[in-house]
């Protein structure tokens, strides 16, 4: 046994002495579940690794990786994590992963104050975004009208006292501790991969490649090195332990049984986004995961809370688009102002009283279901259904009502949270809740909502399946009846 270990030890080194070297750099002060260092294991992992990997599948390259200088004399054959400044040394290649940056302002004011401004005072936290140049280009801001901060602190007083009217900074770090400001909108930028320019194989290896690395096995990759990053980081500390030992399982709160994009019973399975994150923190914590549907009942984790008024600065994993639908014959919502002297009917899980609190009107009738709010819908004159924009869909057209009621084409958007009882716990998960990119939750949420010919095929096929076990089984039971 000690001699075949020892030739697949030799074999190995055979194999990696054989291979090209090639120097990547990475941004230092950047470490998360897309990039580390694992101390305890002497190597580097994270979902870049895992991209590396697939991409250099018959081993042709050995990646050795070090920090990013700014002045480098011997260029790295490739960059990674880049997200703007770009050098002109290197051609770049867009990777599947992304950074979320917000766009905020003082409590008030609105994308349409913005828009309206000849002279806009932008504040940046951060240094060579890229997507900084296509905010510029959108709304005309000359080049000296953006001022550079070095932390959130002085970016969030510089909003309040008037110095700039909005602040951009890439990966949020506080919560509602100024409570003051709020998020008009956020932006999610692509990072980077820099080719040098005369590695030209490299560059047509990755461009050729990159592409087949697709959403099932980005999720996969995320989903695994999440667990795998935060498990490194926690392990080991008191905290950790603490929460392993008094927690025997973790219930998380859920509004319904059937609660479009959050959560679905499928059969014997939980699906959408609160599962989806559950799993992760249920395989983090190595406790097992219970969900409860009532706020009688004892929880630990409220997995769909709209309620946090006060945390105007939220840093919610998925940002809501709420829209109004109402009969084709009645007029189209198209500003805010339209929902004036309308009866409107809201799901009672969803706050919308910041939405709704600048409206003069207070005729407001909540409602615990769809088919509930439709009902008044059709039997109330002059009247809106407002919920999230996914909702909303996948229920006119599961129901086959989207020929006879529209979308509104005004939009306000909420955060969804995740708040917690214990504070030790929200602590622990915290960094989890943060490392969720705005386009993987999108896409989990938008794959719940599925067109009625595919639930239609879905079912027929299901359908099918079972028609045929018991067609088969008769005949069986026929045979054998007749022996």
């Amino acid at each position: 046994m000690k001699k075949i270990l020892i030739f697949f030890y030799l074999l190995i080194n055979i194999i990696t002495l054989g291979a090209e070297e090639i120097r990547v750099s990475y941004p230092k002060n950047r470490v998360d579940f897309n990039f580390y260092q694992n101390l305890e294991e002497d190597r580097y992992k994270g979902r870049y690794i895992d991209l590396f990997d697939f991409i250099n599948k018959d081993k042709k390259y050995n990646f050795k990786y070090k920090i990013e200088k700014k002045v480098e004399k011997d260029l790295s054959d490739i960059q990674i994590r880049k997200l703007g400044n770009f050098d002109s040394n290197y051609n770049y290649i867009e990777t599947p992963y992304t950074q979320r940056i917000y766009v905020i302002a003082k409590k008030g004011i609105t994308l349409e104050n913005i828009e309206e401004k000849s002279n806009l005072k932008i504040g940046y936290l951060g240094k060579g975004i890229e997507e900084i140049e296509k905010l510029k280009a959108y709304y005309d801001i000359p080049k000296n009208d953006i001022t550079i901060f070095k932390n959130e602190e002085d970016i969030y007083y510089a909003l309040i006292s008037e110095k700039i009217d909005i602040a951009v900074i890439v990966n949020l770090k506080k919560s509602s501790n100024f409570p003051n400001v709020e998020i008009l909108t956020t932006i999610s930028a692509k990072e980077y991969i820099g080719i040098r320019k005369d590695r030209e194989d490299l560059y047509q290896l990755f461009s050729k490649n990159i592409e087949k690395f697709d959403i099932e096995r980005v999720l996969e990759s995320n989903k695994k090195n999440r667990v795998e990053y935060f498990k490194y980081l926690y392990k080991d500390t008191p905290i950790y332990e603490d929460i392993k030992t008094r927690y025997k399982e973790i219930k998380i709160l859920v509004p319904s049984k059937e609660f479009i994009p959050y959560y679905k019973v499928k059969g014997l399975d939980s699906i959408g986004l609160v599962p989806y994150i559950g799993e992760e923190i249920g395989a983090f914590l190595e406790i097992p995961i219970k969900y409860v549907f009532s706020q009688d009942e004892s929880w630990d984790i409220n997995g769909v809370d709209f309620n946090k008024e006060k945390a105007t600065l939220s840093r919610g994993y998925l940002r809501n688009e709420i829209v109004g639908i109402n009969k084709l014959t009645d007029g189209t919502i198209l500003t805010y102002k339209d929902l004036e002297e309308m009866t409107i009917i809201k799901l009672k899980d969803t706050n919308l009283n910041n939405l709704l609190s600048k409206l003069n009107n207070k005729k407001i009738i909540k409602v615990t279901s769809f088919d509930e709010g439709m009902k008044y819908l059709k039997n109330t004159k002059n009247s809106v259904f407002i919920g999230t924009q996914l909702y909303l869909n996948y229920y006119l057209k599961k129901e086959n009502l989207d020929k006879e009621y529209k979308v509104s084409q005004y939009k306000f958007e909420i955060s969804t949270e995740m708040t917690f009882k214990d504070e030790e716990l929200i602590k622990i998960l915290n960094g989890i809740l943060l490392s969720y990119p705005a386009n993987e939750v999108e896409y989990i949420a938008n794959s719940m909502v599925v067109t009625d010919s595919n639930l239609s095929l879905k079912i027929f096929i299901v359908e099918s399946i079972v028609i045929g076990i018991i067609l088969i089984y008769g005949i069986l039971r026929f045979k054998r009846g007749k022996k």
